[in-house]
C-alpha cells in the first residue's frame, strides 16, 4: 500500500536489531545509521536512530517505524508484527502464502 517513501513520514524512526549474531547487530546498527545519514543530507531531515531494547511502541502510537534485521534478530519484531501475514526470519521470508528459504531475501 502506498510509495515506499510513505514510511519516512509521521517521525519515522529506525530500529536496528541488537538480539542476533555479532555480524547481524553490526549490519543492522551500520545499515540504519547510513539511512539516517543520508536522509540528513539529501532530506535536510533527523531521524531517529534507536535500538530496538529501548523502543516502545506505546510511548509514540502515531510514529512510522522502520525495522533493521528480521524477527530472529530484532526484538521489537513481535510486539508490532506478532503473526501477521509477513514473517522475515534468518533465512525464510513468508507473506501469505509464498514462503522462500534463501538468504538474500528481503521486504
Amino acid at each position: 500500500y502506498g510509495a515506499f517513501k510513505d514510511a519516512f513520514r509521521h517521525r519515522v524512526v529506525l530500529v536496528y536489531g541488537t538480539v542476533g549474531s555479532e555480524e547481524e547487530n553490526a549490519w543492522a546498527l551500520a545499515r540504519a545509521r547510513y539511512d539516517a545519514e543520508t536522509f540528513g543530507y539529501r532530506g535536510n531531515g533527523s531521524i531517529d536512530v534507536i535500538p530496538d531494547t529501548a523502543f516502545d511502541p506505546a510511548a509514540d502510537p502515531d510514529r512510522n517505524v522502520v525495522l533493521y534485521g528480521h524477527a530472529d534478530s530484532n526484538a521489537a519484531w513481535s510486539g508490532l508484527l506478532g503473526d501477521g501475514p509477513v514473517a522475515v526470519e534468518r533465512g525464510r521470508l513468508r507473506v501469505g502464502a509464498v514462503d522462500r528459504e534463501r538468504d538474500d531475501l528481503a521486504c
